[in-house]
């Protein structure tokens, strides 16, 4: 994306992820990328200054209802804004999904609840709330699930973090060791001030939020 546009700020409340994502750009050799650890409910960006805000995978975890207000205020009066979001590695009927969903469901107090029970989608109702006129796609990909990478998705999580997670990952450990998944949806949805692109697909599920101006 950074290809495509004079200047990109990236926002991430984790020190790390900004570091790996310093470390990407050095590697493919991007140069206008500016990186900030904080929260982007906090930037303070000029009015009418941005083309494209881009959320990877974390929407949920923002203020959201700040954030929408804050980009519409930033973006261009054809400004977009972009999420991105995968159906959870714990949705499904395979079995190795629902033990899944029990071992979690174990440690955490029932956080996952039936995960099978709702449709799953994304932010499309806040984003039209909001003002924004709305597009949202939807892909299928291919995702080999093996036991280190169901763990690693768990420790990515909020649900599964911090003290839980020792004996989350161990449980997960178990019931995953003699199964992989080749899965997986993913959605695309976009938009700008008269329209809202909103994607899904398969990511961690820490992301993080950019703000470009073009070329």
């Amino acid at each position: 994306m950074a290809r495509h546009f004079a200047n990109v700020l990236a926002v991430d409340v984790e020190p790390e992820m900004i570091a790996t994502g310093e470390g990407e750009a050095r590697r493919h050799g991007i140069t206008n990328i500016a990186w900030r650890v904080g929260r982007a409910e906090n930037l303070q960006l000029p009015s009418g200054s941005i083309e494209l805000v881009t959320i990877g995978e974390a929407f949920h975890r923002l203020d959201r209802a700040r954030i929408l207000e804050y980009a519409s205020i930033c973006l261009q009066p054809r400004g977009s804004l972009a999420t991105l979001g995968g159906e959870p590695v714990w949705r499904g009927e395979e079995a190795w999904k629902r033990a899944l969903v029990k071992v979690v469901n174990r440690w955490t107090g029932q956080v996952l609840g039936d995960p099978n029970e709702a449709l799953w989608g994304g932010p499309s109702d806040e984003l039209r709330a909001a003002g924004f006129q709305v597009e949202e796609h939807e892909w299928a990909v291919e995702q080999v699930w093996t036991c280190d990478s169901v763990v690693g998705f768990m420790r990515s999580t909020s649900i599964a973090s911090g003290k839980r997670l020792a004996t989350v990952r161990i449980g997960s450990r178990r019931i995953c060791a003699a199964h992989c998944s080749r899965v997986n949806r993913t959605t695309v949805s976009s938009a700008s001030r008269d329209s809202v692109i909103r994607s899904a697909g398969r990511m961690d599920d820490d992301g993080c939020t950019a703000f470009a101006r073009s070329l």
